[in-house]
């Protein structure tokens, strides 16, 4: 089992000092910074620092595709009543979605007197600032660099099928780093229809598996493609690869 613990001190308006452990030689002190005024600091930099240890360090290698096999152990009872659906408050809804999300299985334990942490004293070593919108970025094969949106993520849990329900980030990842994702041709009246509603300034790229019907709808940016939404459809053909 691999067990973070985290706790908040509150720095500022807009700051937090959060002091961190995963072991004798792997702990410390990061900052975290808001940009926006919240009456939940300490629990939204919790959150922040959790995610920044288990998925964008080099702490867990590989990085993880699921909570499965991990404890995080938080100090603020708002982020268990987030993870439970029962909280009110838009922010901590939207930094908590990737416990539910892309560790789903983690075991949260909330303990506001842990004492598994380095002393209150321990010099800062970095600083993060909270993204809102904190989209999983993933290397593909085909693509390059993907990121997946919440809103896609969501339409691919209504979507995801009965033995991938225990895993279903990795189920996902799996389906897009795969070397068979190939682009579809899709009739006009649809393509309008998604580009309305995902399209806006950019244009809308849709991929599929062979064998499959699920279908992945991207928007381009400058960095990477964008996973804006997961759906069903039987009726399209597959096109040549780029390069093809």
């Amino acid at each position: 089992m691999n067990i973070v613990n985290v706790k908040a001190i509150r720095a500022g308006e807009r700051s937090a000092k959060v002091l961190w452990y995963v072991g004798k030689e792997k702990n410390g002190a990061i900052e975290v910074t808001m940009p926006f005024d919240a009456t939940n600091v300490e629990a939204l930099a919790e959150l922040a620092v959790l995610r920044e240890l288990i998925l964008h360090s080099n702490l867990f290698n590989p990085v993880p595709r699921s909570g499965h096999g991990f404890r995080a152990v938080v100090t603020k009872g708002a982020i268990k009543k987030a993870m439970k659906g029962k909280s009110k408050i838009t922010s901590m809804i939207k930094y908590s979605r990737f416990l539910n999300g892309r560790l789903q299985g983690i075991d949260l334990e909330v303990n506001p007197k842990q004492t598994m942490l380095p002393d209150a004293e321990t010099p800062v070593t970095r600083t993060i600032e909270l993204n809102l919108e904190p989209h999983e970025t993933i290397e593909t094969p085909v693509l390059g660099q993907v990121q997946i949106t919440d809103h896609a993520y969501e339409r691919w849990l209504e979507r995801v099928e009965e033995r991938s329900k225990d895993r279903p980030f990795d189920s996902l990842v799996r389906r897009l780093i795969s070397p068979d994702l190939s682009p579809v041709a899709i009739p006009e009246k649809v393509q309008d229809q998604k580009m309305r509603k995902y399209g806006e300034d950019g244009v809308l790229d849709l991929y599929r598996h062979p064998t499959e019907p699920i279908h992945f709808g991207f928007i381009r940016n400058a960095d990477a493609y964008v996973l804006v939404t997961v759906f069903v459809r039987t009726d399209t053909l597959l096109t040549a690869k780029k390069g093809e």
